[in-house]
């Protein structure tokens, strides 16, 4: 290893360097000159994966590398324009170093790659995130439903501060947001749900359990009536035909085979509760009950009102007649019905107050 980077590392020993990172930071110490132009897209990938690591996950100022490498900040800097590598600008470092005297301390993700999974499906469901400054990732959702605001805390809350406050939208009546402030190693949340498959489907376990956060966070079990008998499904909705269509070919690879997408509903469409359809709305669904609760039994669901649905749609077989389950059905309606009306109710009270407006029985 260069000299140069051997008395940096052993100045700065906070940060502890893998052998991939060594060798890069050699290999720009050690030429001549670093010009684009004659590099491989392969080397031009390596180069950019291990300094965007140093720089915005490992915390490394471009300053530091600019001292490990021999080069100087400006070389460093261009460097890393040319390679499209976000770089923090002077304001971003004085928030970075505001993070170490925060109240809400931030943690690195810490749970299985299975784990890692589940949350980006639980994301991609219904959640939205982005990048909102170089040193966090910002994540946000609303819900008119407690048990989705209890999981969101459960996912969430070791890893940094959620806050949860009362919203009022014209049309769309009171309801909560959910948010939290994450580090950056929480940064493939920012992943699409296509690039997310894409990344989920090299391994069953991950697939089942990004697929687990999809159904939690935005999916949908049922259990209906055909001909008086009793049947359990299976749904996935989105705006997004073209990922409902690779969905459903990454789950025929693990023997699933969901039908669809089908046109749930068309672009200004109205639901009974008055919100309007912004575009057009799809579905893939599992509509044969073995096969529906032979995936059910292999999500790891987390979501309380879907594992109350979970077992409500195993319960049921070919000999099951509707007007056997019905009651069980409605009575478990009733209830979430009930508690999103709490929900929604403490959300209107707590906004009134907040903003002093008169409350109204």
């Amino acid at each position: 290893m260069d000299q140069s980077i051997g008395r940096a590392a052993q100045e700065s020993p906070a940060i502890e360097l893998t052998d991939e990172e060594k060798e890069i930071l050699t290999y720009l110490g050690s030429s001549k000159r670093i010009d684009l132009r004659w590099l491989s897209e392969e080397q031009k990938l390596e180069i950019k994966t291990v300094l965007d690591r140093l720089h915005n996950e490992k915390r490394m100022s471009l300053l530091r590398i600019s001292k490990e490498v021999g080069r100087s900040y400006t070389a460093i800097w261009g460097l890393c324009r040319a390679l499209e590598i976000h770089t923090r600008t002077v304001a971003e470092a004085d928030r970075e170093s505001a993070v170490a005297r925060s109240k809400h301390k931030r943690t690195p993700f810490a749970g299985t790659e299975d784990d890692r999974c589940y949350m980006l499906g639980f994301k991609n469901g219904d959640l939205t995130a982005w990048q909102v400054s170089g040193t966090s990732v910002m994540v946000t959702s609303t819900t008119t439903h407690s048990a989705f605001a209890k999981l969101f805390r459960e996912l969430f809350q070791a890893y940094g501060h959620v806050y949860e406050y009362p919203m009022f939208e014209e049309g769309n009546g009171y309801k909560w947001k959910v948010a939290t402030r994450l580090d950056n190693s929480f940064r493939f949340l920012i992943n699409t749900s296509e690039a997310s498959l894409e990344i989920v489907s090299k391994d069953r376990s991950t697939l089942l359990a990004w697929l687990a956060g999809i159904i939690d966070s935005d999916g949908h079990i049922r259990v209906g009536q055909n001909n008086n008998q009793a049947r359990a499904t299976l749904s996935v909705y989105s705006v997004n035909r073209s990922f409902l269509t690779s969905l459903r070919q990454a789950t025929e690879k693990i023997g699933y085979h969901f039908d669809g997408p089908y046109l749930t509903a068309r672009r200004g469409d109205t639901t009974p509760k008055g919100i309007t359809y912004k575009q057009d709305f799809w579905n893939i669904a599992l509509q044969r009950t073995a096969e529906s609760q032979a995936l059910l039994q292999e999500l790891p669901l987390r979501h309380s009102e879907k594992l109350m649905r979970r077992e409500l749609a195993l319960s049921v077989d070919s000999s099951t007649r509707w007007n056997d389950v019905e009651p069980e059905i409605l009575k478990l309606r009733g209830e979430i019905h009930a508690q999103v009306a709490a929900f929604v109710r403490r959300a209107e009270v707590s906004y009134l107050l907040k903003h002093k407006k008169k409350l109204v029985d």
